[in-house]
């Protein structure tokens, strides 16, 4: 058992990572998808509300999707991917009518995965990660400019 826990803690930057590539490409995707709603007009079958909220998500999906891949702001972007999957969610139960089987449960998985990325982070293996880094060897650097030798 120790075996596995030692495996787990050696390679958890590289699942994070896996994890972020997968959710990050999901929603360039996604988002990109809704550029079409750029040129649509409200109809009945897609009010204004509506039209606007897509038109917002292939603005925001997109973005923050390239920072999942980045590994950039990873704990905000993945809440505001969070928040976007209860909405995904909430849609597909009560607009849709979908059941969890072949409905609402890919929208679940994305948003506990983001979730999961919202409180472990990036990883070793992103932007925050190396500026985190090279912003401690900074101070690191000045802490011991700063300090008199003996």
């Amino acid at each position: 058992m120790q075996k596995l826990f030692a495996f787990e803690k050696k390679h958890a930057a590289v699942k994070l990572l896996l994890l972020r590539l997968v959710i990050g490409a999901i929603f360039i995707a996604h988002g990109t998808a809704k550029w079409g709603m750029w040129q649509a007009s409200p109809s009945e079958q897609l009010p204004a509300a509506m039209m606007w909220t897509l038109r917002a998500l292939s603005i925001v999906e997109p973005i923050a999707g390239v920072a999942m891949i980045l590994g950039l702001f990873v704990p905000i972007f993945s809440i505001v991917l969070a928040l976007i999957m209860v909405g995904a969610t909430y849609f597909s139960i009560t607009k849709f009518g979908k059941p969890f089987t072949g409905g609402w449960a890919y929208e679940l998985l994305i948003l506990v995965s983001s979730l999961v990325l919202a409180s472990h982070g990036g990883g070793k293996f992103s932007l925050d990660e190396m500026m985190a880094n090279k912003k401690s060897a900074s101070v690191s650097n000045q802490n011991q400019a700063a300090t008199p030798t003996t």
